[in-house]
């Protein structure tokens, strides 16, 4: 891990940790991270009102992310498929999670999502209107 990753990450662990929303999106414009929004969709409530299930966007200068597959729902860490560290998705409960480049592919229609901090794994979103699907990227299921 560089020095610069393991720098990026330890500010991020003690934000999280604080709540420092204001500093994460601060360090994140110093470091040239970019910022996206982690947005809730199909959410799923019990009888009491309570969230039993949802699925996240990710929502970046007017794109639109979704997840692509859930086979994908692996670690890839230290694999050739996760390229840089690229931005921080902000939830509305306050916490911020890490995004990657999906290795060899453009920001603007790829992208890897570190979910469930501290534990993470790693899912990989699709801008919306891409339609082209690199070879690498098999779906859950296919041999």
């Amino acid at each position: 891990m560089t020095k610069f990753i393991s720098y990026v990450l330890s500010f991020l662990l003690f934000f999280d940790f604080f709540g420092c929303a204001a500093l994460r999106t601060r360090f994140a414009e110093k470091t040239g991270l970019e910022m996206m929004q982690a947005v809730m969709v199909n959410p799923v409530y019990d009888e009491n009102g309570d969230l039993l299930t949802c699925q996240y966007e990710l929502h970046w200068k007017g794109r639109e992310y979704e997840p692509y597959d859930f086979g994908f729902w692996a670690d890839f860490t230290g694999t050739e498929y996760v390229g840089k560290l690229f931005g921080l998705a902000v939830h509305s409960r306050g916490g911020t999670e890490q995004v990657y480049r999906a290795a060899g592919q453009k920001p603007e229609e790829w992208l890897i999502w570190s979910q469930a901090q501290p534990m993470g794994f790693l899912l990989l979103y699709k801008e919306k209107s891409v339609t082209e699907i690199p070879e690498w990227i098999v779906p859950f299921g296919s041999d």
